[in-house]
């Protein structure tokens, strides 16, 4: 249980992030998806994915709140939420973001937090910047780990806006940093969170097409809400399959038409049984990730086995030295320090699962990463066949024996 409550914490404590003529909205005289010349991917393009988008990031935090849905007081569900989304070209070099944990928690957990310095993280993504128009783009709903924030995997999260997509991330109340600061790790947190998640991400998939559809919304028109990935870490992992899997109007389980893509990152893939799926009839495009020296979850079960047991297509990236916290924010913070001003009992090697010394370097580890999110994204959300020749080993070649790439399309 300690343990589980230190790595929570430190997931979301990272903060040294490092990451021609305009129209009558700010947006450059070229076709739309081809901002100053540079095309985002289609069925005639395929960019790059490890190299940034075509468009600029704006990025904005709203509280939103879904009456239908309650918590175990009888209080609705209160989702923080980030959106990531392209911004008009106007908002090219514009001051980085930054994020402020401590700023950003609740007051009992800035109490907890006291005088410890978390820093800031600055992101390529300007604040409450203006929605871009003249075309609608796919949507991304990403669901954080366990007692995670919204905002602990902005290395993907801010490329893929940057790519063409709306990218929406929520605290899932209940289970995030702040919860755990609070009140301490509670596993029965954790099992109620596996019901929230998917409910939580569905409502806020009907939020986004509420949006697009209202014409006083500053979203109209802008969001493909019948076009959505899903991409998640750890427990949110489990959740991408929740969302593309659940109760639907007729009482009966089954696939959401309007999902076409998942990426889990390092997920709970055990868990997708307890969705009722048989496994070999799932034939969403779903690429899984996990790295093969993480110690919070199981390699085989988590990741490899799920991967192995689905339908096609399906694509499978492991990382021979990365850890659980590979794939999110984590590695960015000075964990020794951290665990040191936190006081915090043997901790060390539980907040280095992905960020030891045995591990690759989380700068390079991230590459492959946002290589094959992107890609997956962009072959089935944006419909570029030509991003086809990512979703390889081959492209993947250039980092070596560090990853292995599977690909059954």
């Amino acid at each position: 249980m300690r343990r589980a409550w230190i790595v929570a914490v430190a997931v979301v404590l990272a903060t040294a992030w490092v990451a021609c003529d305009d129209d009558e909205d700010g947006n450059a005289g070229f076709p739309p998806n081809c901002p100053l010349g540079v095309c985002a991917a289609g069925p005639d393009h395929a960019p790059d994915p490890m190299l940034p988008g075509p468009y600029p990031v704006g990025v904005r935090t709203v509280v939103l709140v879904d009456p239908a849905h309650r918590n175990a007081d009888g209080s609705p569900r209160t989702l923080k939420t980030e959106i990531w989304y392209p911004t008009t070209d106007d908002q090219r070099g514009k001051p980085k973001y930054a994020y402020d944990p401590k700023e950003d928690a609740t007051e009992a957990a800035r109490r907890k937090i006291g005088t410890i310095e978390l820093g800031k993280g600055y992101v390529d993504a300007v604040k409450d910047a203006p929605v871009r128009r003249g075309e609608r783009f796919p949507l991304v709903l990403f669901s954080h780990g366990a007692f995670g924030i919204r905002f602990q995997s902005i290395f993907v999260t801010v490329p893929l806006a940057s790519h063409g997509y709306v990218v929406v991330s929520p605290d899932h109340q209940g289970n995030t940093l702040y919860d755990i600061l609070v009140t301490g790790y509670d596993q029965s947190r954790v099992f109620q969170s596996v019901l929230d998640r998917p409910i939580d991400l569905l409502f806020l998939l009907d939020e986004m097409g509420r949006w697009d559809a209202d014409p006083a919304n500053e979203f109209h028109q802008t969001i493909e809400a019948d076009n959505v990935g899903v991409v998640g870490h750890s427990l949110g992992g489990y959740a991408c399959f929740g969302v593309a899997w659940h109760m639907q109007p007729d009482g009966n389980m089954g696939p959401d038409p309007r999902v076409k893509a998942l990426v889990p990152h390092a997920p709970a893939g055990y868990l997708m049984g307890a969705l009722g799926v048989y496994a070999p009839d799932w034939h969403l495009p779903t690429t899984i990730m996990g790295g093969k020296l993480d110690r919070t979850l199981p390699y085989e079960a988590s990741f490899e086995q799920p991967y192995n047991d689905l339908g096609r297509p399906k694509y499978f990236l492991g990382i021979a030295r990365g850890g659980h916290y590979t794939f999110s924010d984590m590695c960015l913070m000075d964990l020794k320090r951290i665990a040191s001003q936190m006081d915090f009992e043997d901790a060390e090697a539980a907040l280095e699962d992905g960020c030891g010394e045995e591990n690759w370097d989380y700068r390079e580890a991230q590459k492959p990463i946002i290589l094959y999110t992107v890609a997956t994204l962009n072959t089935y959300l944006r419909h570029s066949p030509g991003t086809a020749k990512y979703l390889t080993a081959e492209a993947g070649s250039r980092f070596g024996s560090e990853i292995t790439f599977l690909a059954a399309p």
